[in-house]
Parts: C-alpha cells; structure tokens; sequence
C-alpha cells in the first residue's frame, strides 16, 4: 500500500517498529503543548537520516522507553534475558563462554575430506598466531604440495601477507 496506508495501520496498531541497531541517537525534551499541557517529545534518529518525533504523555512512560531501549540496544549482564539469541542458547543447554568450542576448523575441513589421501589440500596452522597474515585464520587450508618455508616467501612476496589459501 501507499505510505499513508502504512501510517494509518501503524497508528491503529500503535506499534512502531524500528531496528535498534538502525538508532543513532535519542533525544528527549519537555514541551508543552497549545493548550498548556506538558508532553514530553522523544525523537529518535537512525543511522539512514531518518528522524521519528514520538509525544509521550508523562515523565515515567519516557523513562521506561529510555530504559528499555539502552537495556536492549546495550545489552548488559541483567539484560541478556530480554534477547533471542540469549535466551534459545539458555534453552538449548549451552552456556555463554562455550561459544568459541561450537566450531572447529580444523574438524569440518577433515569432515569435507581435506588432508586424507589423494587430496591436493592440507590443513595447516602456519598462520596460528596471525603473525604470516594478520587478516587470515589461524587453521588455512593450502595447497598439499607447499611447505611452511615457501608460504613464508608467498608471503612476504605478496601484499599484507596473503597467500594462496582454500576459501569458499
């Protein structure tokens, strides 16, 4: 439909929703209306230039939209419960610091076959301290046939170390 369609299911949904990572910047102020009234103005900026002018009726409703959005879009320890991701990882059984165990190089380049006989490749930690090429993992896959002396060559040869590596 036409913006004005959208506008008008947005205000009999009363639901705006708005990327939390899109948000640059809150501001709030209090201003008070033609009649008198005070109102508190929250006007939120996103990152695409974009600005929403939201009129909340009273201190506390702007206080809880604050909190809410910094507990949300800064997540610290007492609000990761509020989060998907924390949550499903939470029901699921795993816990916060096995994250960097999920996943294994050097085990799913073996599971594709890579390093058992006939394969042209090898997995290899040559790069293990990034020290060869700061901005390649630390498991490689290369090509069987090259020894660690040679990649070193490959690599101070080339541009910020690269060398002539598997990827996908």
């Amino acid at each position: 439909g036409t913006l004005k369609d959208k506008l008008a299911w947005v205000a009999e949904k009363q639901l705006l929703d708005v990327p939390l990572g899109l948000i640059e910047k809150l501001d709030y102020e209090g201003v008070t209306s033609e009649a008198g009234v005070q109102q508190w103005r929250l006007t939120v900026t996103t990152k695409d230039f974009r600005s929403l002018m939201i009129l909340v009726p009273q201190a506390k409703d702007l206080v809880m939209i604050e909190e809410a959005v910094l507990a949300l879009s800064q997540p610290g320890e007492q609000f990761t419960k509020a989060l998907f991701a924390f949550s499903y990882a939470a029901s699921m059984g795993i816990q916060q610091d096995e994250g960097w165990n999920l996943y294994s190089p050097g085990t799913e380049f073996q599971r594709m076959g890579v390093g058992q006989p006939g394969c042209p490749w090898k997995i290899s930690s040559v790069n293990n301290s990034y020290q060869l090429c700061s901005t390649y993992p630390a498991v490689l896959v290369l090509p069987a046939e090259t020894s660690d002396e040679q990649l070193q060559r490959v690599a101070a040869f080339r541009k910020r170390g690269r060398l002539p590596t598997l990827s996908w």
